[in-house]
């Protein structure tokens, strides 16, 4: 059996099956340049205010400072500050905002507290402030009798997304009711983009 092709017909499928193929190249160099961006989130929880959950993180890097450790010892830090925007369950926005001292030039892997430790940096403030919607609000700052407990903690970090991600506890007392105290616990955060 001999088949018969048509050159015109036998032009038209090579030409399609060339369209085709450029289609097919065109698509995979527009995939190829697609990057997914992570969203970095936080939460916590306290003992008299709801869980707080926080998309809107930002970790903004500041000044360099220097800690002097005693008279003869100090060192330069670059000063981070960790922010994050959120609302309770009762619709009231929070705002946690954790200022962190950094070694300058080195990884941020370890545990970072009040107390800097030599070599790798401390916590210089840490802040919470939860705000209702008739624009009452209260202020929270770390209790200063508590100050051992309090950590923040790098776990992980990848420098080439430049993100890091970790935990945090902290024990604060209200500014405006200084008998008035809460529990940050089960803090965590994640996906937290450094690159700024």
């Amino acid at each position: 059996m001999k088949l018969k092709t048509r050159p015109l017909k036998v032009f038209r499928q090579l030409l399609a099956l060339f369209a085709l193929c450029l289609l097919a190249i065109s698509c995979r160099d527009k995939v190829d340049l697609f990057q997914i961006e992570r969203q970095g989130t936080l939460s916590f929880s306290t003992d008299n205010i709801a869980s707080q959950h926080a998309d809107d993180v930002n970790f903004y890097k500041g000044k360099e400072v220097l800690f002097y450790y005693d008279s003869s010892r100090y060192e330069s830090y670059t000063r981070y500050l960790l922010e994050a925007r959120g609302k309770d369950n009762a619709g009231a926005d929070v705002i946690l905002s954790i200022e962190i001292d950094f070694l300058i030039d080195q990884d941020y892997i370890g545990v970072y507290r009040p107390a800097y430790e030599y070599k790798l940096g401390g916590i210089y403030s840490l802040g919470l402030m939860n705000k209702d919607s008739l624009g009452n609000y209260k202020s929270y700052r770390l209790d200063p009798e508590f100050l051992a407990e309090d950590y923040l903690q790098i776990e992980r970090q990848s420098p080439e997304e430049k993100l890091i991600l970790g935990k945090f506890f902290a024990r604060l007392v209200c500014e405006q009711n200084p008998a008035e105290k809460i529990t940050l616990y089960q803090g965590i955060f994640k996906d937290i983009s450094y690159a700024k």
